[in-house]
């Protein structure tokens, strides 16, 4: 029942945005509720799983960004503010996750936009501070590729990192294939119920197929 759920509220995540890429707010708003419904309770019902927390965190980062589009930035730094304190849960739980840092750093340089969206200056630099803060961090403890034992958890790491970048650049073809290749080097990463990597890769795999991407030759 919780893979369930844990897999529906990532299907609402992606019909919801679809909707926001198609224009559609009402009905990305509406499937990103339900979404947010639906994780809250899986959060609740497993405070220990800290994929949970971080997902609920990811899902209102993208209300949030339909919020700033609309130029609603109260509403938008309200969802922020959860999304920073369900990310800083999730890495307390697990400090070595590759991405609950970048997704925390995510969340508040659309913060950041969101302080300057309602005129807060000192906001808006605190929020700034973070992100400088948080990415020199992820800098400091990135893993060394060299290191006996741990030589496979950094390439998928350097994998799913650049996945990431490509996906937010709109690079899509790029994306599905980083993902592959780490899927192949860690089958476990597609099988694990809870985790976004199964979700970002079908998501970038559709729209690169629906020629929504922008790959530059390669």
């Amino acid at each position: 029942m919780t893979r369930y759920q844990a897999e529906l509220a990532l299907s609402f995540c992606a019909i919801g945005s679809q909707y926001s890429l198609d224009g559609d707010v009402a009905n990305a708003r509406e499937a990103l509720d339900e979404a947010i419904r639906i994780q809250q309770t899986l959060v609740q019902n497993n405070p220990s799983q800290s994929d949970y927390s971080s997902q609920l965190g990811a899902t209102h980062n993208q209300i949030a960004m339909i919020d700033i589009q609309e130029k609603h930035f109260q509403y938008a730094h309200d969802r922020l503010q959860q999304a920073i304190r369900l990310q800083r849960q999730s890495l307390e739980s697990n400090p070595a996750h590759p991405m609950y840092k970048r997704y925390l750093v995510n969340h508040w340089k659309l913060l950041a936009v969101a302080y300057k969206g309602l005129g807060d200056q000192e906001g808006h630099a605190k929020a700034m501070s973070e992100v400088s803060q948080l990415s020199g961090q992820q800098a400091s403890i990135r893993p060394d590729s060299s290191t006996a034992g741990n030589s496979q958890s950094s390439d998928i790491s350097e994998r799913l990192e650049p996945a990431w970048h490509a996906y937010q650049q709109k690079f899509y073809f790029k994306c599905a294939r980083l993902y592959s290749e780490a899927f192949e080097q860690d089958p476990s990463l597609v099988a694990d119920p809870v985790a976004m990597h199964r979700y970002g890769a079908s998501r970038a795999a559709v729209l690169t197929a629906s020629g929504r991407g922008v790959d530059p030759p390669e």
